[in-house]
């Protein structure tokens, strides 16, 4: 029997608790008896997998535990409203954990599971099991060089002309052949008749010129038409001569109000309409055969390409992303018989979960669509099989990937889902849910309002400025926030561009701002010191070794004790001593290291290294963030800015796939569309189509911008934008901004009591750091880091944390770089000052605690204090120290946090001190 749950699809908008659902759904499967095996779940990230693995160990072993509330436990309150009981979940869900535990589960990435698959079943599709996957090897522009080598010169010729009319240049040309969706095995019938169309064009205009031209001789108010019919056409007219009949204002030869004139003027209606349809059959003949010889060319290029790249391929082994769903396609499709798919893949998938469905493009769901049927076409109950997809169509901002949001409807269509909304948004205070609700609820065909699960109010305000003035009113923004002491604040823009131009900005008025920027791993330094390290073990060319120790701050000249780096060990083990010898200890060197566990030969990960990208946040603190708003999507901000002022820089391709729901219709040339759609009204339905979905794409875009605040929402939009006018957005203010208590707001930003991680040895590391002129690779530095983090947990957590969690949380945070001997100095560091009686005094008064309070000086310069301790009369100020070294600056320091708190704490008692790791106080 089958229930409304089994095949179910869930509408989550922003903030609806779609991971919640996910990990619900997941669950409830194991505690039906479904094996973990069995359970195929899809994200479309490494780190949304990693994500998802974590929350459903995590919630088993909450609720496996013997003190788990069962009546509060929100993920225990879901299951009983699916139908299982409390008593039923209590007796199975041990056995579950631990089963699953033990299980080889399928959480994995689209691409991690085409990789499964491709790997067992390589042979049909003509390559060795052990291939090379990654992004780039390099290999496509000597793919491109055979491909052209190998076209006719008429094709040749043609391809140039197609280059030079829509600006490509021979790397556009390569990503247009990588990213073309043509079936090969089915796009054969593209018709390149050419007909004698400047005839027709010419002949009937010229005869339609002097009969206009004699009706409105001596005629007032003519002028406009004669100024049209001042185009004179013969025989030896040029394409481009031609054309000019057609006007910016889009219109072919004659505007309305034109024709109505020549209407007073009882012209030959019959004889003019005739004249004027022979002109657009002709220019749609036009329009059609150069849409036929482009098509004809790229195709046949195509086809060259593909057999030249899957050629190269299979005596290189190597695939990049593309080409493994190319080849998955090709073996679940049309070679591998399903009874043998399921005996080689060792396990049934009887259940598919998707994550982000509205992000699934059309190959992964026809790749996936055989395994569909599979599950669909069986007998049995949810529990035997049930397919189960979350998404947002109002989220889908990646059709440059391939994904489109109407897919999502197509396929619940097509499947015959049962599709459920998430009312509840808990991201989100109630004016942010409010303003989303007003200004999208009529933009989207499956808009369900949302209702705030928050209590507070939060603030909205949308303002409209001239560009010139929309740089300082971020600055303005910027800046009270920082005073009010925010600490997750966010600017997204749309562009690149718009983002480095508000970065450079307020970098120079306020020089000591620290932003967080995404970095590539083309432009770090540490990842490029690794790199040719590596390199120089692999070809021992000085020149490598000579360009790390430039990079790393030395010169040519400088000597390296290079003789630990063993050529014989794993490729970890090398990073870790070439992280050693040089003081890497920033985020990209241990993400180098983290990948690095993943080889066992030190070529093939020096090749994945050169054919990988590496992002992330800067290695340090920082005040702001500032992010497109693609890269900011699945995140969320207590306060966002969104802004943007430059016009969007995205090519448009010249060719547009158009599909009728998930059915491939044909491709379409859109250069000159807007003439085109004048003469062929099947063209302007697809033409107008895709102007809908670039627009969608805008307003998706901006849907996922405004859902990202928590508690502010701040929008400057120009007086003039393609991008807000979209949404035809009024000016507002909604609510009242935030608090300028700053007691108030660092109370409610203190850090989460984490759940504990058991970590194993990390084993004796001595002489690990060296001594360094480069302040953020000393260990002295990051000894102090997590001695400023040990005393936040055990003063925001004095009553419910052990040492011993905190010694966990280091050795999590810090094992890779301290060894057990510094975690337990920094721990004996934290008793000591805890056990000063100065300290004992005043945490006996019960004070209020906050830790790391950002506020700006008098100077605009940004400071940060370690901890506040305020009771009703007093306030104490504790700054931790390392050591009493350069004691004088470090008092003068604090005396600018008294001068800072004796503004803030009116009418209280300030006392500051210096908190040494020898457990020392000094009152300053």
């Amino acid at each position: 029997m089958q229930n409304d749950n089994q095949w179910l699809s869930i509408r989550a908008s922003a903030g609806s608790g779609k991971t919640f659902s996910l990990t619900s759904r997941y669950i409830y499967l194991l505690l039906l008896g479904a094996n973990a095996n069995e359970i195929l779940t899809i994200t479309f990230t490494r780190k949304a997998q990693q994500e998802m693995q974590e929350r459903i160990l995590r919630t088993l072993r909450e609720l496996a535990s013997d003190v788990c509330d069962f009546n509060n436990n929100p993920y225990a309150i879901e299951l009983s409203k699916l139908g299982l009981e409390y008593s039923y979940v209590k007796d199975n869900i041990k056995k579950i954990y631990y089963r699953f535990r033990r299980s080889n589960n399928h959480i994995m990435t689209f691409d991690a599971f085409f990789n499964l698959i491709l790997k067992k079943f390589s042979f049909y599709a003509g390559l060795l099991n052990n291939y090379e996957l990654g992004n780039d090897f390099g290999y496509d522009k000597d793919i491109l060089q055979n491909t052209l080598e190998k076209i006719e010169s008429k094709q040749f010729d043609s391809l140039a002309l197609f280059c030079f009319l829509n600006e490509l240049k021979a790397n556009q040309i390569l990503e247009m052949l990588k990213n073309i969706k043509i079936d090969i095995a089915t796009d054969s019938s593209i018709d390149s008749t050419i007909l004698d169309w400047r005839d027709v064009v010419v002949s009937n205009y010229n005869e339609l010129q002097s009969y206009v031209l004699t009706l409105i001789d001596g005629e007032s108010g003519c002028k406009n038409i004669m100024g049209r019919l001042a185009i004179n056409l013969n025989k030896d007219s040029t394409t481009k001569d031609i054309l000019a009949l057609f006007h910016s204002d889009n219109t072919l030869i004659f505007t309305q109000t034109m024709i109505n004139k020549l209407e007073k003027l009882d012209y030959d209606e019959s004889f003019f309409n005739a004249k004027i349809n022979r002109i657009k059959e002709a220019f749609k003949w036009y329009f059609d055969n150069v849409q036929n010889q482009v098509l004809s060319v790229i195709v046949n290029l195509y086809r060259i390409f593909h057999n030249e790249k899957l050629s190269i391929l299979r005596i290189k082994n190597v695939l990049n992303f593309n080409d493994l769903n190319l080849f998955c396609y090709e073996l679940l499709n049309k070679h591998i018989d399903k009874d043998f798919f399921y005996f080689r893949l060792d396990s049934r998938i009887n259940h598919i979960l998707v994550d982000e469905f509205q992000d699934t493009n059309i190959r992964q769901y026809q790749i996936l669509k055989p395994l569909i049927d599979e599950i669909k076409s069986g007998v049995g109950r949810i529990e035997n099989r049930s397919l189960f997809f979350v998404g947002d169509e109002k989220q889908a901002i990646y059709r440059f990937r391939g994904s489109d949001s109407r897919l999502f409807e197509a396929i619940n269509k097509e499947l015959n889902m049962n599709v459920k909304s998430l009312p509840k948004n808990y991201r989100s205070a109630k004016n942010i849910v409010e303003i989303v609700n007003q200004t999208f609820s009529d933009r989207f065909k499956h808009y369900e309002t949302q209702i705030p699960d928050k209590k507070i109010n939060g603030y909205v305000k949308i303002l409209t400025k001239e560009k010139s003035e929309i740089l300082d009113c971020i600055k303005e923004r910027v800046n009270f926030l920082l005073k009010h002491n925010r600490k997750d604040i966010v600017i997204l823009t749309r562009n690149n561009a718009t983002a480095t131009e508000i970065r450079d900005f307020l970098l120079n008025d306020m020089p000591h701002l620290k932003i967080a920027l995404q970095l590539t791993n083309a432009k770090n330094d540490e990842f490029l010191v690794l790199l040719n390290v590596l390199k120089y073990i692999q070809t021992h060319n000085n020149l490598y070794i000579k360009n790390a120790l430039v990079l790393n701050g030395g010169s040519y000249f400088t000597s390296m004790p290079l003789d630990s780096i063993l050529l014989g060990k794993l490729p970890s083990e090398i990073v870790l001593n070439i992280m050693k010898i040089f003081h890497l200890y920033g985020k990209v060197a241990i993400l180098v290291l983290e990948k690095s566990l993943d080889y066992n030969e030190l070529d093939e990960f020096i090749d994945e290294l050169e054919n990988t990208t590496i992002e992330i946040e800067e290695d340090r603190e920082y005040d702001i963030r500032i992010s497109n708003i693609h890269k900011a999507k699945g995140l969320e901000f207590d306060d966002v800015i969104l802004s943007e002022f430059n016009k969007e820089n995205n090519r448009s391709s010249s060719l547009y796939y158009d599909y009728d729901g998930l059915n491939f219709k044909q491709i379409v040339y859109l250069k000159n569309a807007k003439f085109r759609q004048i003469v062929d009204l099947e063209f302007k339905k697809i033409y107008d189509k895709q102007k809908d979905e670039k627009l969608l794409d805008s307003i998706n875009l901006l849907y996922v911008a405004f859902t990202r605040a928590k508690e502010s929402l701040y929008i400057i939009k120009p007086t003039k934008s393609d991008l807000f006018d979209k949404l035809s957005l009024q000016d507002i203010e909604m609510g009242e901004d935030i608090d300028s208590n700053i007691c108030d707001y660092v109370e409610s930003k203190s850090i989460s009591k984490p759940i504990q991680i058991e970590q194993e040895s990390f084993g004796k590391q001595d002489d690990f750091i060296q001594d360094t002129k480069k302040q953020y690779n000393s260990i002295s530095r990051i000894k102090g880091i997590a001695l400023h983090l040990a005393m936040e947990y055990s003063l925001r957590y004095r009553d419910s944390i052990t040492m011993t969690e905190i010694k966990n949380i280091l050795l999590n945070r810090y094992g890779l770089i301290l060894d057990k001997k510094h975690i337990e100095d920094i721990l004996s560091s934290v008793e000591r000052i805890l056990n000063n009686s100065v300290i004992k005094e005043t945490l006996s008064l019960n004070p209020h605690i906050k830790c790391e309070v950002s506020y700006l000086n008098d100077n605009k310069i940004l400071r940060r204090i370690d901890c506040i301790l305020e009771t009703k009369d007093s306030v104490f100020i504790l700054d931790y120290k390392s050591s009493d070294l350069d004691l004088e600056t470090k008092q003068h320091q604090v005396r600018e946090y008294l001068h800072f708190a004796t503004k803030y704490f009116v009418d209280k008692k300030i006392a500051a001190y210096l908190c040494f790791a020898d457990g020392r106080i000094s009152q300053v």
